[in-house]
């Protein structure tokens, strides 16, 4: 097993993880309710973000991999490092987009570019306008302090329950650690598990738009298209967990040698911002 960062030829089979970890990704699903209509676009809305991430990271952030010995890529974490002046300005800004909408100064259709519905048939911008407007307050009530967030951590199906999961997390958690601040992650439910054994604890749940937030003419449009009753299942969302992790380097989940051997053995280079 080596861990890693990612370099730009990781992206492919990086990609090819995202599609076989991700049968079901509860976001995407919900904002794209056109996509049995419109697959292609939603392959390719749903390859934006890691593609995103790997091709252009932000100096705080960082991409680590693992491979196999004959060099198969196996896993793939992203996290980031949201600590300081930038992390407190973009909590600032959210704040006051956060208060521009509730005070009807600003509408929340300026949550969304306008041509992604045109680019993205299988979207739903009404759904996306919404989400965005939940994940906006999720971050003023759950991250707005300093903290570490590990937001992918993907291993593929064929590499299950090895262990690599479990040191791409420890990566993260061991420089939170020495920098004495959480960690948080939203927890599919499959990884929910894995970061319970880890020592992360549940505060909230993502929160999702209920139909009544639409507005009756954008139902009208969905359920033309899809039916009353799948319009209203899809709103029925199964919310993700919110988990945060507050533990020391003196942790029990430190002491394998050999894992933090390869955690240290990795460079440390996301850089203050």
């Amino acid at each position: 097993m080596t861990l890693r960062p990612t370099i730009p030829t990781d992206l492919p089979p990086i990609l090819s993880i995202h599609t076989h970890s991700l049968p079901v990704h509860v976001h995407a699903t919900f904002t794209h309710p056109f996509r049995h209509l419109h697959p292609n676009s939603f392959t390719s809305y749903t390859s934006l973000s890691p593609t995103k991430k790997l091709t252009t990271p932000s100096p705080h952030e960082y991409n680590l991999i693992i491979s196999t010995p004959s060099g198969e890529i196996t896993s793939w974490a992203f996290w980031r490092r949201n600590i300081g002046p930038p992390h407190f300005s973009k909590i600032q800004k959210y704040r006051s987009i956060a208060e521009a909408i509730d005070s009807g100064e600003a509408d929340i259709s300026s949550l969304i570019q306008q041509d992604e519905g045109e680019k993205y048939p299988s979207l739903s911008l009404p759904r996306l306008a919404l989400c965005n407007l939940h994940t906006l307050n999720d971050t003023l009530k759950y991250f707005s302090k300093e903290h570490y967030y590990l937001s992918h951590l993907l291993v593929h199906p064929d590499h299950k329950r090895r262990g690599y999961g479990t040191v791409l997390t420890l990566w993260g958690l061991y420089h939170a650690a020495k920098e004495g601040v959480p960690v948080y992650l939203t927890a599919s439910i499959e990884g929910e598990g894995l970061y319970k054994k880890l020592g992360f604890k549940v505060i909230g749940e993502k929160s999702f738009p209920t139909v009544d937030e639409m507005s009756e003419e954008d139902r009208r449009r969905e359920e033309e298209v899809l039916g009353r009753e799948v319009v209203v299942e899809e709103f029925r969302v199964v919310r993700p967990k919110i988990m945060v992790w507050e533990g020391t380097l003196e942790d029990e989940i430190f002491m394998d040698n050999e894992i933090i051997e390869k955690v240290l053995g990795v460079p440390w280079d996301i850089q203050e911002v």
